[in-house]
């Protein structure tokens, strides 16, 4: 009987709670642009306009700002 391929492979790593890291500067070419909220590198100035313009990163502002405003919330109700 064929095994599963996870049982081959073992399980996936949960890689929910990995934070993408930038690379040092000094590895990335100059062009290269690092968009920290997203986690995404960018080739060039033109895709990193693009990307900043774009839904996804749009989405991860609102993102942002949901868990920003949940954070003032509960140290507000702390603080009373």
């Amino acid at each position: 009987m064929a095994q599963s391929r996870a049982s081959l492979v073992g399980d996936a790593p949960d890689l929910s709670a990995v934070e993408a890291q930038p690379m040092p500067p000094q590895y990335l070419p100059e062009d290269v642009r690092y968009c920290e909220l997203c986690g995404l590198y960018l080739n060039g100035d033109e895709q990193f306009q693009n990307h900043l313009l774009g839904k996804k990163h749009a989405k991860m502002l609102r993102r942002r700002a949901r868990r920003d405003e949940g954070r003032e919330a509960r140290s507000t109700r702390a603080s009373s």
